[in-house]
């Protein structure tokens, strides 16, 4: 079987969902889960990107960071609950957080520095 790794935030932005589950031909079994609250300086930050009409580009970088920051966080935290190592995984999935949406206009913007 081969680990897999999901990570929400949803826009409560109340903190992080992951799981790890293992995957093997005709099986899917939940190994662990954890959910992490964000801090309250990332949580302030996002609420006003969300919020705002209008941001810095700093800003916007900042929370990206940050964010990218406490997923790792909640990773590294999750992996110590599963007794798995970072090796153990094959994939990570993240949706990121939404910071812009206009349904009507199909427009759409999340962020997350996937590569941390």
């Amino acid at each position: 079987m081969k680990y897999y790794i999901g990570l929400l935030s949803g826009t409560s932005i109340d903190g992080i969902d992951a799981a790890v589950v293992a995957i093997g031909k005709n099986k899917i079994k939940l190994i662990a889960c954890h959910s992490k609250d964000f801090s309250a300086e990332l949580a302030k930050q996002l609420h006003e990107l969300i919020n705002n009409q209008t941001s810095t580009l700093a800003n916007f970088a900042n929370a990206d960071y940050q964010l990218a920051y406490e997923f790792s966080k909640a990773v590294i935290e999750l992996l110590g609950k599963a007794n798995l190592t970072a090796k153990d995984i094959t994939a990570i999935g993240s949706h990121g957080q939404t910071v812009y949406h206009q349904p009507y206009e199909d427009k759409y913007d999340a962020i997350s520095k996937q590569a941390l």
